[in-house]
């Protein structure tokens, strides 16, 4: 994939430095890491709303692109902002920064990945494995090995005569033996006219076409009719016990690279250290190296408290995001009340998100949270209840009765000695409380009436 940026014409604002979390310069990375962009000294007025984005500056997150996080400058002028490298297909990607209508980038080549579920497991396990950072909807292969790297897999010398040569024809199209091919390892050999593939799926020289490194289909067309049958050379893959499995090639990734299997570890595997690799149609693999446990995290509600009853509006909702007892900060919340999504968070350095909900009437209310951070397990909270009663109800009070409840306050202290103590006592509860005893206010209103004229 090739994404070509478009610089602003002119602009004070000078190239963002990528760094890791130890402080060094990085140039490519793959999901989840985390990114943190600086600005130097100067860059912008201290103060400014610093933007960062991903390949586009003229949306919102969507999911494959957009903006992904946002700060003030300091008084210097410089800046620092974090962000997750989110799901991307294979290849260079672009991280802008804007401040104001100025904006400039910094690439960043993203690098396939696996993370497994487990970094341990024994025959017969069953082990959940995330793949990201693929070519987008192509297939995927996924092999156990162990020796790491791509070079280091089982490639076996294959040779395949292609017999259908058809006089006059210089398009040509079939499948190889095997399982799996070899990026960069195709020779087609048609007399003195020869043929590669660039190690990237694509196959050129006295002809192009394409190689599914997968599935072992390709397609040519030569650039001048061949005279003779041809042959395929190339290296393909086989599985060797204690030491190379291929466990799945059925698998397909989605529009960001991405994708979720599970796989089953070999009965017959002895004990020792594996790598889960991957492959797709276009020659990108992946590997970590080693598993990586995805850590658990754990959402809960802090406000409003079970039960509340609020009469102001919005109603603020708060959730905090933790794992093993620290606050997990970057991480996506999801509000939901009475089953609907409305709104998205993502908390801060404490752990918290916010959201402001607007309830459409009087009544109770049920909300509740789910939190997903990259490297992470999701969690969903509990769910709370609280009551909302409108601030500032219309009573439907007959003609010639008090219209508001601060006429009414004043109407109950004009009588005061009239009224008995447990009249008092119950009509003191309505005024403090006018908003939670709705119902009570024309029986106290009937008795300041009847004290009233008599």
């Amino acid at each position: 994939m090739v994404l070509v940026p478009v610089f602003p014409a002119s602009s004070d604002l000078g190239p963002p430095t990528l760094h890791d979390t130890d402080g060094f310069l990085v140039t490519e990375g793959v999901y989840a890491d985390t990114i943190i962009v600086l600005g130097q000294n100067g860059q912008v007025p201290a103060g400014a709303i610093i933007e960062v984005y991903w390949d586009d500056t003229t949306i919102n997150w969507n999911g494959v692109k957009g903006k992904l996080n946002s700060t003030t400058a300091y008084s210097d002028g410089s800046y620092e902002l974090w962000f997750d490298v989110p799901e991307s297909v294979y290849g260079n990607h672009y991280v802008w920064v804007k401040a104001g209508s100025d904006s400039n980038i910094a690439p960043l080549m993203v690098q396939a990945v696996v993370y497994p579920s487990s970094s341990t497991g024994s025959a017969g396990d069953e082990i959940d494995v995330y793949v990201y950072g693929q070519s987008k909807n192509t297939d995927i292969a996924i092999v156990l090995v162990s020796s790491e790297g791509i070079a280091n897999w089982n490639w076996v010398a294959a040779t395949q005569l292609i017999v259908d040569f058809d006089a006059g024809e210089t398009e040509y199209e079939g499948t190889v033996q095997g399982d799996l091919v070899e990026p960069g390892s195709v020779i087609i050999t048609a007399g003195l006219y020869v043929v590669t593939d660039d190690g990237e799926g694509g196959l050129e020289g006295d002809g192009d076409g394409s190689i599914n490194y997968v599935t072992g289909v390709w397609d040519l067309q030569f650039d001048v009719v061949p005279s003779t049958d041809f042959t395929f050379d190339y290296h393909e893959y086989i599985e060797a016990d204690d030491s190379d499995y291929l466990l799945s090639s059925t698998g397909t990734s989605n529009s960001v690279g991405s994708y979720v299997t599970q796989i089953t570890v070999p009965d017959e595997i002895n004990y020792g250290s594996y790598y889960i690799e991957t492959l797709d149609a276009n020659g990108v693999s992946g590997s970590i190296g080693s598993a990586r446990e995805r850590a658990q995290l754990s959402v809960s509600l802090v406000s409003p408290d079970r039960g509340s009853i609020v009469d102001s509006s919005p109603v603020q909702l708060k959730a905090r995001v933790v794992s093993d007892s620290s606050r997990v900060k970057n991480a996506n919340v999801n509000f939901y009340v009475d089953g609907d999504i409305v709104d998205t968070d993502i908390t801060n350095s404490r752990g918290i998100a916010i959201t402001d909900y607007y309830p459409s009437s009087e009544g109770t209310y049920t909300w509740y949270t789910e939190a997903s951070k990259n490297r992470y397990n999701d969690d969903i909270s509990s769910s709370r209840s609280f009551t909302y009663l409108d601030p500032s109800p219309e009573p439907d009070l007959e003609e010639g009765y008090v219209q508001t409840y601060r006429a009414i306050e004043i109407y109950y202290y004009d009588d005061i000695q009239s009224l008995n103590t447990r009249q008092y006592g119950a009509y003191t509860f309505v005024i403090q409380n006018r908003r939670y005893a709705y119902n009570s206010v024309k029986l106290c209103l009937a008795v300041i009436d009847e004290i009233w004229n008599d």
